[in-house]
């Protein structure tokens, strides 16, 4: 029985696609024109074809199992290659993320190479689904032809169909590091994004604080300014009542600022009390 076919996929993250054709004569032969073949595939295939046992490539699927293990391996390396990035990125201890505002660069620089990671794992995880899908594919045409063959007892080896198992099974535990990892570089998005936050927050008290004492400055100067304006437009007041007006109208001045401060602190800690007690009592509902 004489059968062939053709498929391809992605050999990894240098976007290289690899191409297999295939013809089959069961137990006689088997002919393969693959295109980006991978390196470790190729030298697997030609060390059995050079084997005494060489005739267990005639199998059907056998040196398609060599190809999607080879396939693996390169998905294999990109995680690996991926992971180690990340346990680098994740070392940095939390005190050294409070950056500064003279460190926004470095900020930003580090935030886009981890956005960058978390694309990469989108890419992988993908590819790591269509991977699975070719085994599948693959598992499925070795159970027809052991249907098809079994009244003539010339099924398949049962070795092609365990090692394409193992490598779906093995795809599949890819796949939720892969995802664990995902989560992992978005954590650690946030985490930049926080401490950023931390920081912008700071320099924004720290500007509010600046703004208060000018503040202060002007309420203390602003009536000596205007009373001292009031009496330049007379020559009869004497020196001495530019004190005598200045000091209480400064001082009355000053409490109704402060007054006014204490009333707004307090509206804004009943406005907290009661956000609380609301959120207490629908918690309770």
């Amino acid at each position: 029985m004489r059968s062939g076919g053709f498929y391809s996929y992605c050999t990894g993250l240098d976007k290289i696609t690899a191409h297999v054709a295939f013809s089959h004569q069961v137990g006689v032969s088997a002919s393969y024109f693959i295109a980006h073949c991978p390196w470790n595939a190729a030298k697997k295939i030609i060390s059995r074809a050079k084997s005494h046992d060489r005739q267990w490539l005639y199998h059907p699927l056998a040196v398609d199992a060599y190809i999607a293990n080879g396939y693996c391996s390169t998905w294999e390396k990109a995680i690996t290659r991926e992971r180690d990035a990340m346990g680098e990125q994740e070392k940095i201890h939390a005190t050294q993320l409070t950056l500064n505002m003279s460190q926004i660069q470095e900020r930003q620089t580090r935030i886009i190479e981890l956005h960058h990671r978390s694309r990469m794992w989108h890419i992988i995880y993908e590819n790591l689904a269509d991977y699975n899908e070719l085994l599948a594919f693959l598992l499925s045409i070795l159970r027809k032809y052991n249907v098809a063959h079994a009244e003539s007892h010339q099924e398949a080896d049962r070795s092609v169909k365990e090692f394409l198992t193992f490598l779906m099974s093995r795809n599949s535990v890819w796949r939720r590091w892969v995802v664990n990892y995902n989560e992992r570089t978005k954590t650690s998005i946030n985490i930049y994004f926080h401490f950023a936050s931390q920081s912008d927050t700071q320099a924004n008290l720290d500007i509010a604080k600046f703004m208060k004492v000018i503040a202060m400055v002007t309420l203390l100067t602003l009536p000596g300014t205007f009373v001292a304006t009031i009496l330049n437009m007379s020559t009869h007041w004497p020196f001495s009542y530019f004190f005598t007006i200045t000091m209480p109208f400064t001082f009355l001045l000053g409490s109704l600022c402060i007054f006014w401060e204490c009333i707004l602190q307090n509206l804004l800690k009943l406005c907290s009390r009661k956000s609380e007690s609301q959120s207490c009592a629908h918690q309770m509902v």
